[in-house]
């Protein structure tokens, strides 16, 4: 390595001495070069950073596609409905539950009001209204989902907008938490009632 560098030196002197340059002037001439260069590549350098900030910020400020909006109850954002009958008729989806619980409500009180009157049990006043019991099914089902299609909201969105925090002040208390607890409640209810009568052989309230 010593060597190379002593070589270098001599070069650089006969080279100096050849062109009769002095030997301090080409030094300062390399190294002005080095300098220009080192230049060039910084500068290269801060507009290859300037171009990838500014890529990223028109990327940053590119629009992000969101659902379109209908409408507004209370703090309810309401947006245009691509909810499918598969959505709401699913295991989780808004509709099942909350239909079941509305009939059991119905039902619980119809069976009571008959027992009361009739002194029949569940089981026996259930063969003489067939077509009754079927209609007010279909009548409560389909008056639970049309809503979505009259208004053109997802049954999802305007259920959620039947929290606390749609509701008007004085409407808070029937809220769509209260409906589903008081369905599972009817549910449970109208459940025991058949199969104490079961086990009674008769009316429970007649």
């Amino acid at each position: 390595m010593p060597s190379q560098c002593l070589h270098s030196q001599l070069g650089a002197s006969q080279v100096c001495r050849q062109a009769q340059i002095p030997q301090h002037r080409f030094v300062a001439f390399a190294d002005s070069k080095r300098l220009q260069s080192g230049l060039a590549n910084r500068s290269a350098a801060r507009h290859r950073t300037a171009s990838l900030k500014c890529t990223a910020a028109s990327e940053g400020n590119k629009a992000v596609p969101t659902a379109a909006t209908t409408g507004r109850i209370g703090t309810i954002t309401l947006t245009e409905d691509k909810e499918t009958i598969q959505d709401v008729m699913a295991f989780t989806g808004p509709a099942p539950e909350r239909v079941n619980g509305r009939l059991a409500m119905l039902a619980f009180v119809a069976v009571a009001f008959g027992e009361l009157t009739t002194h029949k049990s569940v089981l026996e006043q259930v063969p003489t209204v067939p077509f009754r019991i079927i209609f007010v099914s279909l009548l409560i089902s389909a008056a639970s989902i049309i809503p979505k299609y009259s208004s053109g909201t997802s049954l999802h969105d305007l259920t959620e907008a039947a929290s606390r925090t749609g509701l008007p002040p004085q409407l808070k208390f029937f809220n769509k938490t209260h409906e589903v607890w008081v369905g599972r409640v009817a549910m449970l209810g109208f459940t025991g009632l058949i199969m104490v009568e079961l086990f009674k052989g008769g009316a429970l309230l007649g």
